[in-house]
Protein backbone atom coordinates (compact mmCIF):
# COMPACT_ATOMS: atom_id res chain seq x y z
CA UNK A 1 0.00 0.00 0.00
CA UNK A 2 2.85 2.42 0.76
CA UNK A 3 4.65 1.60 -2.44
CA UNK A 4 0.85 2.46 -3.99
CA UNK A 5 0.84 5.98 -2.33
CA UNK A 6 4.52 6.89 -3.14
CA UNK A 7 3.77 6.04 -7.29
CA UNK A 8 0.67 8.15 -6.93
CA UNK A 9 2.56 11.04 -5.15
CA UNK A 10 5.47 10.88 -7.90
CA UNK A 11 2.59 10.92 -10.47
CA UNK A 12 1.05 13.93 -8.54
CA UNK A 13 3.87 16.07 -8.04
CA UNK A 14 5.40 15.07 -12.12
CA UNK A 15 1.93 16.80 -13.58
CA UNK A 16 3.29 20.30 -11.37
CA UNK A 17 4.63 21.50 -14.00
CA UNK A 18 2.83 20.41 -17.00
CA UNK A 19 -0.27 21.84 -15.27
CA UNK A 20 1.30 25.62 -14.82
CA UNK A 21 2.39 25.22 -18.74
CA UNK A 22 -0.74 24.38 -19.65
CA UNK A 23 -2.34 27.39 -17.73
CA UNK A 24 0.00 29.77 -19.01
CA UNK A 25 -0.75 28.69 -22.66
CA UNK A 26 -3.94 28.92 -21.98
CA UNK A 27 -3.91 32.61 -20.68
CA UNK A 28 -1.67 33.35 -23.86
CA UNK A 29 -4.50 31.84 -26.23
CA UNK A 30 -7.25 33.62 -24.33
CA UNK A 31 -5.39 37.11 -24.37
CA UNK A 32 -5.04 36.12 -27.89
CA UNK A 33 -8.32 35.59 -28.45
CA UNK A 34 -9.34 38.75 -26.75
CA UNK A 35 -7.39 41.11 -29.59
CA UNK A 36 -8.90 38.93 -32.61
CA UNK A 37 -12.48 39.63 -30.84
CA UNK A 38 -11.76 43.26 -30.57
CA UNK A 39 -10.62 43.35 -34.14
CA UNK A 40 -13.62 41.76 -35.52
CA UNK A 41 -15.81 43.88 -33.24
CA UNK A 42 -14.11 46.80 -35.13
CA UNK A 43 -14.90 45.39 -38.54
CA UNK A 44 -17.98 44.59 -37.73
CA UNK A 45 -19.06 48.21 -36.39
CA UNK A 46 -17.74 49.61 -39.60
CA UNK A 47 -19.69 47.61 -41.40
CA UNK A 48 -23.10 47.98 -39.58
CA UNK A 49 -24.61 50.73 -41.86
CA UNK A 50 -24.29 48.38 -45.23
CA UNK A 51 -25.93 45.28 -43.07
CA UNK A 52 -28.73 47.03 -42.06
CA UNK A 53 -28.66 48.56 -45.83
CA UNK A 54 -28.51 45.18 -46.70
CA UNK A 55 -31.15 43.56 -44.34
CA UNK A 56 -33.65 46.62 -45.54
CA UNK A 57 -33.25 45.83 -49.27
CA UNK A 58 -33.81 42.52 -48.88
CA UNK A 59 -37.05 43.14 -46.10
CA UNK A 60 -38.40 45.33 -49.25
CA UNK A 61 -37.42 42.60 -52.24
CA UNK A 62 -34.93 45.93 -53.65
CA UNK A 63 -32.85 43.10 -55.65
CA UNK A 64 -31.31 46.38 -57.43
CA UNK A 65 -29.77 48.13 -54.51
CA UNK A 66 -28.20 44.79 -53.41
CA UNK A 67 -26.35 44.63 -56.52
CA UNK A 68 -25.14 47.94 -56.49
CA UNK A 69 -23.50 47.54 -52.72
CA UNK A 70 -20.82 45.56 -54.40
CA UNK A 71 -20.92 42.86 -51.86
CA UNK A 72 -18.49 40.86 -53.61
CA UNK A 73 -15.66 43.07 -52.91
CA UNK A 74 -15.79 42.59 -49.34
CA UNK A 75 -12.96 39.97 -47.81
CA UNK A 76 -15.29 38.84 -44.54
CA UNK A 77 -16.33 35.61 -44.60
CA UNK A 78 -19.69 36.78 -43.96
CA UNK A 79 -19.84 39.15 -47.28
CA UNK A 80 -18.62 36.29 -49.13
CA UNK A 81 -21.14 33.96 -48.45
CA UNK A 82 -23.78 36.14 -48.70
CA UNK A 83 -22.37 37.63 -52.26
CA UNK A 84 -22.58 33.94 -53.01
CA UNK A 85 -25.91 33.33 -51.81
CA UNK A 86 -27.09 36.23 -54.25
CA UNK A 87 -25.36 35.15 -56.78
CA UNK A 88 -26.58 31.32 -56.83
CA UNK A 89 -29.04 30.80 -59.53
CA UNK A 90 -31.25 28.04 -58.84
CA UNK A 91 -29.48 25.56 -57.25
CA UNK A 92 -30.82 25.40 -53.68
CA UNK A 93 -28.40 22.38 -52.89
CA UNK A 94 -25.33 25.11 -53.60
CA UNK A 95 -26.99 27.63 -51.34
CA UNK A 96 -27.86 25.02 -48.66
CA UNK A 97 -24.16 24.15 -48.77
CA UNK A 98 -22.79 27.67 -48.56
CA UNK A 99 -24.58 28.62 -45.33
CA UNK A 100 -23.63 24.90 -43.61
CA UNK A 101 -19.90 26.13 -44.93
CA UNK A 102 -20.54 29.57 -42.98
CA UNK A 103 -21.89 27.32 -39.98
CA UNK A 104 -19.33 25.34 -39.56
CA UNK A 105 -16.79 27.90 -40.25
CA UNK A 106 -17.81 30.02 -37.04
CA UNK A 107 -17.74 26.81 -35.07
CA UNK A 108 -14.30 25.76 -36.26
CA UNK A 109 -13.30 29.92 -35.59
CA UNK A 110 -14.69 29.58 -31.38
CA UNK A 111 -13.67 25.83 -31.02
CA UNK A 112 -10.48 26.43 -29.35
CA UNK A 113 -11.88 28.99 -26.67
CA UNK A 114 -14.46 25.95 -26.23
CA UNK A 115 -11.42 24.10 -24.95
CA UNK A 116 -10.29 26.56 -22.54
CA UNK A 117 -13.45 26.94 -20.76
CA UNK A 118 -13.63 23.51 -20.04
CA UNK A 119 -9.61 23.58 -19.58
CA UNK A 120 -9.19 26.56 -17.39
CA UNK A 121 -10.94 25.26 -14.54
CA UNK A 122 -10.19 21.35 -14.75
CA UNK A 123 -6.26 22.62 -15.08
CA UNK A 124 -6.65 25.41 -12.17
CA UNK A 125 -8.05 22.75 -10.07
CA UNK A 126 -5.11 20.47 -10.26
CA UNK A 127 -2.66 23.08 -10.48
CA UNK A 128 -4.49 23.75 -6.97
CA UNK A 129 -4.68 20.10 -5.23
CA UNK A 130 -1.30 19.18 -6.44
CA UNK A 131 0.79 21.54 -4.24
CA UNK A 132 -1.64 20.75 -1.25
CA UNK A 133 0.11 17.73 -0.77
CA UNK A 134 3.67 19.10 -0.11
CA UNK A 135 1.63 21.98 1.67
CA UNK A 136 0.93 19.83 4.25
CA UNK A 137 3.77 17.38 4.82
CA UNK A 138 5.61 20.91 5.31
CA UNK A 139 2.79 21.52 7.99
CA UNK A 140 3.54 18.53 9.67
CA UNK A 141 7.11 19.05 9.51
CA UNK A 142 7.08 22.17 10.81
CA UNK A 143 8.22 23.93 7.49
CA UNK A 144 6.28 26.74 7.33
CA UNK A 145 7.83 28.13 4.43
CA UNK A 146 7.45 25.23 2.11
CA UNK A 147 3.70 25.02 3.10
CA UNK A 148 3.30 28.87 2.66
CA UNK A 149 4.90 28.58 -0.84
CA UNK A 150 3.16 25.44 -1.92
CA UNK A 151 -0.29 27.68 -0.97
CA UNK A 152 0.76 30.08 -2.72
CA UNK A 153 0.84 27.85 -5.92
CA UNK A 154 -2.25 26.50 -5.21
CA UNK A 155 -4.25 29.83 -4.83
CA UNK A 156 -2.16 31.35 -8.03
CA UNK A 157 -3.05 28.32 -10.30
CA UNK A 158 -7.05 28.30 -8.93
CA UNK A 159 -7.25 32.22 -9.79
CA UNK A 160 -5.44 32.13 -13.32
CA UNK A 161 -7.47 28.77 -14.15
CA UNK A 162 -10.78 30.70 -13.60
CA UNK A 163 -9.48 33.51 -15.37
CA UNK A 164 -9.14 31.54 -18.26
CA UNK A 165 -12.18 29.97 -18.07
CA UNK A 166 -14.33 33.59 -17.52
CA UNK A 167 -12.28 35.14 -20.71
CA UNK A 168 -12.99 31.95 -22.71
CA UNK A 169 -16.72 32.26 -21.77
CA UNK A 170 -16.77 35.51 -22.69
CA UNK A 171 -15.09 35.43 -25.94
CA UNK A 172 -17.08 32.42 -27.04
CA UNK A 173 -20.66 33.72 -26.07
CA UNK A 174 -19.81 36.63 -28.16
CA UNK A 175 -18.61 35.27 -30.97
CA UNK A 176 -21.76 32.31 -30.64
CA UNK A 177 -24.10 36.07 -30.42
CA UNK A 178 -22.90 37.34 -33.52
CA UNK A 179 -22.67 33.67 -35.71
CA UNK A 180 -26.21 33.52 -34.84
CA UNK A 181 -26.72 36.78 -36.29
CA UNK A 182 -25.06 36.66 -39.57
CA UNK A 183 -26.49 32.62 -39.98
CA UNK A 184 -29.68 34.39 -40.05
CA UNK A 185 -29.64 37.17 -42.24
CA UNK A 186 -27.82 34.70 -44.52
CA UNK A 187 -30.84 32.69 -44.02
CA UNK A 188 -33.02 34.93 -44.91
CA UNK A 189 -31.18 36.16 -47.98
CA UNK A 190 -31.40 32.74 -49.16
CA UNK A 191 -35.02 32.32 -49.13
CA UNK A 192 -35.84 35.82 -50.48
CA UNK A 193 -33.10 34.85 -53.64
CA UNK A 194 -35.46 31.87 -53.63
CA UNK A 195 -38.27 34.18 -54.09
CA UNK A 196 -37.17 35.98 -57.06
CA UNK A 197 -36.39 32.88 -59.20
Amino acid sequence: MARLTEIFFLISDTLLWPVLLGLLIGLAATVLGIGQTAREALQRAAARTLRRRVSEALEQRRFDELEELDLGRRTTPFFTALSRILRTENDPALTDKILADAKRKNQEKIAPMKLWLKFGPALGLMGTLIPLGPALVGLAAGDLQTMARNLQIAFATTVVGLLVSLIAYVLVSTHQRWAARDLLLLTFAANRREEKR
